[in-house]
């Protein structure tokens, strides 16, 4: 009897692919275009490709995690915004992640959005860096209280986490003084 509940196991265990590896899944929500942001390079790409491909854990993922930096993302609103919105002050990641999924839901799924980033000039620390990028942002969003084009400049201090991973732990926003800031986005969607 020993024998044959032997062999049944062996034959259920060697039919059933219990032992045979599955391929892997993305985590839900992240596309296989954000990449571990393990140069500072990486970090902005993703940011860039997250505004731009709508997806919102992407773009949060870019920012300080209490879990992997005892940091807190910070966020300096452009002074002519923060006159105007005074929910701007004391801005956290969840404000951001507010912010960004209004912004989403505003613009059309087969409508683009855009961010593009000119870099400045950087300045690299023993534990962080500051990153100076000139922006350009078309929304395309009907809704006509949402601005079409907003453009200034961001100072972006990163940090690198326990993972080894750049996020961005600090953001000032800096108006042209032409256009609608970053801020002002901000400030109209939240």
């Amino acid at each position: 009897m020993k024998y044959l509940i032997s062999i049944s196991l062996i034959l259920l265990l060697v039919s059933c692919d219990l032992f045979t590896p599955r391929s892997s899944e993305d985590p839900a929500g992240l596309r296989s275009n954000f990449n571990s942001p393990t140069t500072p390079e990486i970090l902005f790409e993703n940011l860039v490709s997250s505004f731009n491909d709508k997806v919102i854990e992407n773009y949060t993922a870019n920012f300080t995690d209490s879990m992997y930096i005892a940091k807190n993302f910070r966020f300096i609103p452009a002074a002519d915004a923060a006159g105007e919105f005074p929910q701007l002050a004391g801005w956290s990641l969840p404000d951001e992640k507010q912010y960004f999924t209004q912004l989403v839901s505003k613009v059309a799924a087969n409508q683009k959005m855009g961010l593009k980033l000119f870099f400045n000039e950087k300045t690299v620390y023993v534990d962080s860096a500051v990153y100076i990028y000139r922006y350009e942002i078309t929304t395309n969003s009907d809704d006509k209280n949402i601005p079409s084009f907003c453009a200034g400049t961001s100072q972006f201090t990163i940090n690198v986490d326990r993972r080894n991973f750049w996020v961005i732990s600090k953001w000032q926003d800096i108006s042209d003084n032409k256009n609608r800031s970053w801020s002002y986005l901000k400030g109209k969607l939240y």
